[in-house]
């Protein structure tokens, strides 16, 4: 498959984040590492939830925030310095990752190697 194929195809793809009332991708940042997170969640509901919880902890945030539709296409573009972007998976993908793993698990088996494809 061609490169230009897949993101053909993964336009079609929503994820959702989160944005502040300037239409800005809201980020999380840690003090202490002076490094960004941005988060994508693959379900509206649990990007709603985040947004909740948000508005909760960050009084600034409770006017003109919101969840917005982004094609996953254009996740995989996006390159900040000092900005991770994760996307947020749901409940189900990671009982079935536990599933998978518990088939070829071995006896000296410590997790999974490598790293998710999410990430």
């Amino acid at each position: 498959m061609s490169t230009e194929y897949i993101e053909d195809w993964l336009t079609g793809v929503p994820i959702y984040a989160l944005s502040n009332a300037s239409e800005e991708f809201v980020l999380f940042s840690v003090a202490s590492t002076r490094k960004s997170l941005g988060l994508f969640c693959f379900k509206k509901k649990n990007a709603d939830a985040l947004l909740e919880h948000i508005r909760i902890m960050d009084p600034e945030m409770r006017s003109g925030s919101k969840v917005v539709a982004v094609a996953l296409n254009n996740f995989f573009q996006l390159k900040v310095n000092g900005v991770a972007f994760r996307l947020i998976l749901e409940y189900s993908q990671v009982k079935n990752a536990l599933k998978e793993r518990e088939k070829v698990r071995t006896s000296d088996d410590d997790g999974f190697s490598g790293v998710p494809v999410f990430q």
